[in-house]
């Protein structure tokens, strides 16, 4: 039998489709809701250069996981200097981390050489100050009113090929409320609750993220408040520890080598049409890390899609004023057997 392949890559750290763009012809749209999106980041980024002091401390659940609820601690400290430090610990999966930065550069220290995936949703959900964005990608095509969890809401839809986004903000109080995407047959929301005041900025006090509607993540503030300037002390780089630059926007990997998936015995016996979303962390040496299947609708496409980006694909990583750095990805590889 012949095979097709069809593949797209989505960095979403970065927010950029690698691949083909449809355009809707909807920048009027696109351009008002970039202009109100950025007043609502500003609203809750507590991490703003200027902004006072804080400490954070939250308690983690992973649900929906074998073996699961696990539970963890998140702790983040920063000065008025825009220094940080960030110290994730799973014990039950024996993971921890602890990154240092200050604005320049990052610093970390991990019990894992690359970032696990369940630490990437962690950092989606608390990194709440530099979303939510529309990717330039995708154009809006919509802004509407409806009600979310029984208050007024000002919802923005936007898609590109393939992938639906929905970001809906509080319309009376101008904060964030949950955020929706939909790519074939993945689905994942976000959901931000119970904000209260810190400084002059708000920030939820409970953030779940949903997989196919199911609680993957969820994060509970116990602990927010701002005070004194921290020591110096604080800051010190962990050791040993890798690091690299910092950049909210790197330039996003490239894809150079993606062969096509073997196909072994069992890929040919699953006649039809299939796909595999992965989540990979590409490497500074172009290479595919912590390759994890997040949706698949066979496990022969699983295997065979697993070992082809992991063992054959190489790409050019992102990149950070003219340094390779580590980033989070997703590939969604589809499958027609005839």
């Amino acid at each position: 039998g012949q095979h097709l392949l069809g593949v797209h890559i989505e960095g979403h750290q970065c927010g950029l489709l690698l691949g083909a763009v449809s355009v809707y012809g909807a920048a009027d749209k696109s351009q008002e809701a970039e202009a109100f999106l950025a007043r609502v980041r500003e609203r809750s980024d507590i991490r703003a250069q200027g902004n006072p002091p804080f400490l954070l401390r939250a308690r983690l659940r992973l649900l929906n996981v074998p073996n699961g609820p696990v539970e963890g601690s998140y702790e983040e400290i920063r000065d008025l200097r825009g220094r940080w430090r960030r110290a994730i610990a799973v014990p039950d999966l024996k993971f921890r981390v602890m990154e240092v930065g200050d604005g320049r550069r990052i610093h970390r220290a991990s019990s894992t050489t690359y970032q696990p995936y369940f630490e990437y949703r962690m950092r989606q959900l608390l990194s709440l100050g530099y979303g939510p964005r529309i990717p330039k990608s995708e154009d809006v095509t919509k802004i509407a009113k409806r009600t979310v969890r029984g208050r007024p809401a000002t919802c923005f839809h936007s898609k590109k090929k393939g992938t639906k986004r929905e970001v809906c903000v509080d319309s009376e109080s101008g904060l964030l409320v949950s955020e929706r995407e939909h790519s074939g047959d993945a689905k994942w929301t976000f959901e931000y609750l119970n904000y209260a005041p810190v400084g002059t900025k708000s920030y939820p006090r409970l953030m779940r993220q949903r997989e196919q509607k199911k609680v993957f993540v969820e994060i509970e503030i116990t602990e927010l408040r701002t005070g004194a300037e921290p020591v110096a002390s604080v800051f010190t780089p962990p050791a040993p520890a890798v690091d690299w630059p910092d950049c909210e926007k790197p330039f996003p990997p490239e894809a150079l080598k993606a062969p096509h998936p073997r196909y072994t015995r069992g890929v040919r016996r699953f006649r039809g049409r299939g796909a595999v979303m992965t989540y990979v962390v590409v490497g500074i040496d172009g290479r595919a890390y912590h390759v994890t299947p997040i949706r698949s609708d066979a496990f022969s496409l699983t295997k065979a899609t697993l070992d082809t980006i992991s063992h054959r694909w190489r790409f050019r990583p992102a990149m950070c004023q003219g340094e390779a750095v580590p980033a989070s990805i997703f590939i969604e590889t589809a499958f027609y057997l005839f």
